[in-house]
């Protein structure tokens, strides 16, 4: 049931919402969706996000790139404070989140014109990008903020560097979707007979082809050893190269591709592209495990890791370095296993290792700690920092007055 009687509206300022395609995206959207289930919500998104307005979530469209998103989004920002200010009391917003620290400037100027409590969603990139102009100018509006929501102790730790106060600083982990139904046994092996891979091991990359994922080095380094004990192996990368990122990081196709044919495996390497949930949804049920090669990379960072917890929803294990945020997106021994990094030999070996004893891993044990991750207490977890947060002067939001 939703009940609005005890709070004022929530403004969320996210350049990262549907219908852009991402684990950023994502988790905006769920938090939209779950804080509407208290207060009603306005997002200020990217182009085409109004069509997920709703009757208890109004969304306002902005261009997408980022060199137009921040100017259009701060004067129709400016306009609804001077609206929220003039309006019956009841109806002003108790509250503004940047859905990172890319938007914390704008959010940070509402919240001074409207006197609101201000809050950020740190991913982690947002805390340690290395950009001058971003850490002189956004950082600094980023440390304003009366309260802090970070994704995993990995980013907790970084914010702290940075500056920002540990009292303030909250983990929310992101939540996974729990699916109702997954493909059937005798679906994903005729999928797998269309795709001439019935008698593969098939592992899994999945998201950006970023650098900081680590499937150069994987492929050079992982991947001939794991060939070498299963030369039907198949490594299937899902995903593409990232478009209007904060960090201009990719590593494309072609450069694993030319990795693939000095390590001897081209032929165990295919490029699926973006893919629909359906498609993908299919593909988890065929993989065997999911790589997750993470590398440390200066200026970057793997914040969490939400595809591990997708991974594990559908019972497939995760090999990841570990690295980052990562550490809190995979239970080792439950939900698959973290390797210390750097270790391409160790990875290759808990890979094989699964390969040949896929139940060391059990579909079920990985599905009960996704469980623990669903959006549902997600939202919990939101609401009840959100309905509860005081500003710096100890002031409390509309909703404990």
């Amino acid at each position: 049931m939703i009940n609005h009687a005890l709070t004022g509206p929530v403004l969320l300022v996210t350049r990262n919402f549907p219908p852009l395609i991402g684990g950023m995206e994502k988790l905006n959207f769920h938090l939209a969706k779950e804080l509407a289930k208290s207060s009603p919500v306005h997002v200020v998104g990217p182009a085409g996000s109004s069509r997920y307005s709703n009757e208890h979530l109004k969304v306002t469209s902005c261009p997408t790139s980022i060199y137009f998103y921040l100017p259009v989004s701060a004067l129709f920002i400016a306009s609804l404070a001077i609206k929220s200010l003039i309006s019956d009391k009841t109806k002003r917003h108790r509250l503004v989140i940047a859905g990172s620290g890319v938007t914390a400037l704008i959010a940070w100027l509402f919240a001074r014109m409207t006197r609101c409590q201000f809050g950020v969603y740190l991913h982690g990139l947002d805390i340690i990008v290395d950009n001058m102009v971003y850490r002189r100018i956004f950082l600094p509006a980023i440390k304003k903020a009366d309260f802090w929501i970070v994704n995993s102790s990995a980013t907790r730790e970084k914010a702290i560097e940075a500056g920002i106060p540990k009292s303030g600083i909250s983990i929310i982990h992101p939540g996974v979707d729990l699916p109702d139904r997954s493909p059937s046994s005798i679906e994903a092996q005729r999928w797998r007979a269309a795709h001439n891979l019935s008698e593969s091991p098939i592992l899994i990359s999945v998201g950006r082809l970023t650098k900081r994922k680590g499937l150069k080095e994987f492929i050079l380094y992982s991947l001939p050893k794991i060939v070498q004990s299963n030369p039907n192996a198949q490594l299937l990368v899902i995903g593409g190269e990232p478009k209007n990122a904060l960090q201009k990081n990719s590593v494309g196709c072609e450069a694993l591709k030319n990795a693939a044919i000095a390590a001897g495996v081209q032929n165990n390497l295919r490029f699926m592209g973006s893919v629909s949930d359906k498609v993908l949804s299919m593909i988890y049920s065929c993989a065997n495990i999911h790589i997750f090669p993470i590398i440390a990379t200066p200026g970057d960072m793997e914040g969490f890791g939400m595809v591990a917890l997708e991974s594990a929803a559908r019972g497939v294990p995760t090999v990841a370095f570990a690295e980052g945020g990562v550490v809190d997106a995979v239970q080792n021994g439950t939900s698959g296993y973290l390797i210390k990094p750097g270790d391409y030999d160790g990875f290759a070996k808990a890979v094989n290792d699964l390969i040949y004893n896929p139940g060391k891993i059990r579909p079920d044990d990985a599905r009960s700690f996704a469980a623990n991750f669903a959006w549902t207490l997600f939202g919990d977890r939101v609401r009840k920092l959100t309905q509860t947060v005081k500003d710096r002067n100890g002031r409390a939001t509309q909703a404990d007055s």
